[in-house]
């Protein structure tokens, strides 16, 4: 029996493990063939996206580049579900989840949720190359952590179910660029393998000859590396090596028709080859540039009509924009009247791309597509707001400003800075004064603008009025304290119903009050803490007295006078306090809520819960801070519980 316990024993130390590290994510089937849905369901519990919202994210490989494909998740409790439509073509599936901010992730530790397609219970063609593709190229696009040695761990396995992978050469220059990262020594010899067979060749295709001359520089050979490049250009001179050489002409020139003449000669040997648009595209904006800053307005329209991408031409609006603008605040403008109008442009050119859906890049979700040009247009608004703070209409350049600010979250410290020069021209230096406090308190501030501060605390700022401002910050702190330990003291007990009469002879009952927040305060004539406590209990129900779901019932109990009802009555009114007083003539309440002393204050919730008991008194101020932030506390729980 002894040899079961340990072996028990050990087994539940080998299985501990294995719940451990679960998935927060899993997908289902756990083979699908293409086509096939997939169901995702999720566990945000103890993630980094427990509690928040968040956007899912899958990732299909079809062709070489992943698509994205924005996921609906249903669910609720931290548990969530969703479904993934497969094609025909898909090779491999990846999830990563993100709140909308993208500061919080959950990718799988970097590797991501994934599965690949099956056929016959094998991974189908081209599966695991996707595998070693997401890991090994598009890690960074698609928000996961590059991991060179599972990518060729991969593409190791895809050659070895699939030999036929290795005749594409794009496929093998993988491979080589993922040896050289990880320095794997069998597979650099495996590099020195595909060398000889290349160099065997005696009729080699323009793409062979590409992939041994990358051979050579990824097995760091220069003298080989620099033989073979002289030989594949002189094997196909006009090859794709020359597009290249062409476009580091161009760019390396600063002479404009240099820079033609490269462009025309481009489009007339390379115009028809895939991929050559993005190479004349690029001429194209770059061109439309330089024909702006030499003023030729004729030349600058007809290359510019001939960008189809309204973000590329945004983006050349807005460069030529903050370049006669002065690029800053300190710049010399050159063309204000102009600049305004091309920034203008930019920003109605990103408005109308965020509603056109074929220009979104399949490697991103049309939410972060949206966002990618909300991010674009912040950076856009913060151009157009320096040109028409230059052009003194500084309400306007403050509007826009703010709008910057709020797309990059308040963060970029020249950004903001000019948000200050705008607010202080706009609003005055009051007002500014207060925002440069409020920005400096959340670390938001530079010190340019701790300088501003400075500039314009001393000039709104008596010594008396400083210091007003200074214990008004510290009460505020103290108060935040203050919250926040009454939070930690906060109950949740049944409040026992009460029937009482007051004296005007209405009656109550707690359980009719439910919706509202009710503060009772046991007392009694006699006691003297009571009656201390009186004049800010006035003030906190002067406060409240137009809040219908706030309710203050002062409970006289424990009386010593034979007509306790006059008793109480003639105190009141002598003091002439309007309180709603009930009277607990046979001490019955104040027993049932097991009060020991007084003065004695429950606060009960809109559910009718004790959420606090408070007992004697300790001076006014604090009395008439503590309810208040009790009612507070309360409001935003009760907020909390309507919302959607």
């Amino acid at each position: 029996m002894k040899r079961n316990h340990i072996f028990w024993a050990l087994t539940g130390l080998l299985l501990a493990p294995a719940f451990a590290i679960a998935q927060a994510l899993t997908l289902s089937p756990e083979h699908p063939t293409p086509g096939a849905d997939l169901t995702i369901q999720y566990n945000a519990v103890g993630t980094a996206l427990e509690g928040i919202e968040f956007l899912t994210t899958a990732y299909l490989f079809e062709g070489d580049t992943p698509r994205a494909v924005e996921v609906l998740m249903a669910g609720r409790d931290g548990k969530y579900t969703g479904k993934i439509k497969t094609s025909e073509n898909t090779r491999a599936v990846f999830v990563v989840l993100q709140n909308p901010n993208g500061d919080e992730t959950d990718n799988n530790d970097g590797k991501g949720y994934k599965t690949l397609l099956y056929r016959d219970g094998k991974p189908v063609p081209g599966a695991r190359l996707a595998k070693g593709n997401a890991y090994g190229v598009y890690a960074r696009n698609m928000g996961l952590e590059a991991d060179y040695a599972h990518a060729l761990k991969a593409y190791r396995k895809e050659f070895e179910a699939y030999p036929a992978s290795l005749n594409d050469p794009q496929v093998k220059g993988r491979f080589a660029w993922f040896a050289t990262k990880t320095g794997d020594e069998a597979a650099l010899a495996r590099l020195n393998d595909w060398i000889a067979e290349l160099e065997g060749k005696t009729d080699k295709s323009e793409e062979a000859w590409s992939l041994l001359a990358n051979l050579y520089r990824y097995t760091k050979n220069r003298d080989k590396y620099q033989a073979t490049q002289t030989a594949y250009q002189t094997a196909f001179p006009d090859g794709k090596w020359k597009m290249n050489q062409l476009r580091s002409q161009f760019y390396n020139s600063n002479d404009l028709n240099e820079q033609i003449e490269i462009a025309q000669t481009f489009k007339e040997k390379y115009g028809d080859v895939e991929g050559a648009d993005n190479y004349l595209n690029g001429f194209k904006e770059t061109l439309a540039a330089q024909y702006a800053k030499q003023k030729d307005t004729e030349n600058f329209e007809k290359t510019l009509n001939q960008i189809t991408s309204p973000t590329a031409k945004a983006g050349i609006f807005n460069n030529l924009a903050w370049d006669m603008a002065g690029g800053g605040l300190e710049g010399e403008a050159t063309d204000l009247e102009t600049a305004e109008k091309y920034a203008r442009q930019a920003l109605q050119l990103l408005e109308e791309a965020k509603n056109n859906a074929d220009l979104r890049d399949p490697m991103l979700t049309p939410t972060q597509w949206r966002q990618n040009l909300q991010n674009m247009w912040g950076m856009y608004a913060d151009t157009y707001a320096l040109i028409l703070y230059k052009l003194n209409r500084f309400d306007e350049a403050l509007t826009y400003q703010t709008k910057a600010c709020e797309s990059a979250h308040w963060e970029g410290g020249e950004l903001v800075e000019r948000y200050a020069i705008y607010h202080e021209k706009a609003k005055g230096g009051t007002e500014t004064e207060a925002v440069l406090r409020d920005l400096i308190a959340r670390g938001q501030a530079t010190l340019k603008m701790k300088d501003q501060y400075k500039r314009l605390f001393l000039a709104n700022n008596t010594l008396e009025s400083a210091f007003d401002k200074h214990l008004a910050a510290l009460e505020a702190t103290a108060l935040q304290k203050m919250k926040a330990e009454l939070e930690k003291e906060l109950t949740d007990q049944p409040a026992p119903d009460f029937e009482l009469v007051n004296l005007e002879g209405k009656t109550y009952r707690l359980s009719d009050l439910k919706g509202k927040i009710v503060i009772l305060d046991f007392w009694a004539t006699w006691c003297g803490p009571c009656k201390a406590s009186f004049p800010a209990m006035q003030t906190a129900v002067n406060t409240y007295k137009d809040r219908d779901d706030v309710l203050f019932l002062f409970v006289n109990t424990w009386e010593r006078s034979n007509d306790k009802q006059k008793n109480a009555a003639d105190f009141i009114a002598g003091k002439n306090y309007p309180f709603n007083v009930l009277l607990d003539t046979e001490d019955k309440v104040v027993a049932s809520y097991g009060v020991e002393g007084i003065p004695t204050k429950f606060v009960i919730d809109q559910k009718g819960k004790i959420r606090f008991k408070s007992i004697g008194f300790n001076g006014d101020d604090e009395l008439i801070k503590e309810i208040s932030l009790l009612i507070d506390i309360l409001d935003g729980d009760q907020k909390g519980a309507t919302s959607p």
